[in-house]
């Protein structure tokens, strides 16, 4: 969430001061851009969100202004707050996987539509946003990419050794820490078009992701190249 603060005064001899707040909420289709008074009075919306829609909190004009819930996991049948990235140990994600391998079996009538189509190995990097608050998808396959060399490494790879879940809670905590260190190093990385004929500045360019820090993952990956 991003917050832009901006006010002016009543008029030109007065001390006395109005603001308004800008809430950019960037939550992936849930998004949205929110204007409020300085009492967090809603004052208008990019999107507007009924109670029909959204029982914990209507955005429409004159209502009060109540921030996204907080991010839960689902933990050993208890719906609970997710963890802390910059504080995860080992022995978290060694029970957060646990926990994972050992859900509930699926109904007979699921099962029999599963067989339809091939079963997927369920991939590391896919445990962090499950479990760690603020994880997107690319920064957790980044996290598992520069613990184990692969962001597609299959959960089941990742055995019980201690030392291996370790080295990717070192990374989370070291990708996590970039909030408050500020050690910023963007990058842009882009498919290269199939045309072979073409140079590279004059090829099509097709973004594929982007980040504030480091893209490992992509270094070795053929028909990309990244920007800084």
């Amino acid at each position: 969430m991003l917050e832009i603060v901006a006010g002016h005064r009543f008029g030109p001899d007065s001390e006395e001061r109005v603001s308004y707040h800008l809430i950019i909420e960037i939550m992936g289709r849930l998004s949205n851009i929110i204007f409020c008074d300085e009492h967090g009075l809603i004052l208008g919306s990019l999107k507007r969100i009924g109670a029909e829609v959204n029982r914990y909190r209507t955005i429409a004009a004159n209502v009060q202004y109540v921030p996204p819930p907080p991010q839960q996991r689902f933990f050993s049948g208890q719906t609970l707050s997710k963890l802390e990235p910059t504080t995860i140990t080992a022995a978290q994600l060694m029970l957060c996987a646990a926990d994972d391998t050992t859900s509930p079996e699926p109904s007979p009538a699921v099962t029999q539509k599963a067989r339809k189509r091939p079963v997927e190995q369920p991939r590391l990097w896919q445990l962090l946003p499950k479990h760690l608050l603020g994880f997107s998808p690319l920064l957790s396959r980044e996290s598992v990419y520069r613990a184990t060399g692969n962001a597609e490494t299959l959960a089941a790879q990742n055995d019980s050794s201690e030392a291996n879940w370790e080295e990717l809670a070192w990374n989370v905590r070291e990708l996590a820490g970039l909030y408050d260190s500020h050690k910023w190093q963007p990058q842009l990385v882009e498919r290269v078009g199939s045309d072979t004929e073409q140079s590279i500045s004059s090829a099509q360019l097709i973004p594929l992701a982007f980040a504030p820090y480091v893209l490992e993952q992509y270094e070795e990956v053929p028909g990309v190249r990244t920007r800084q």
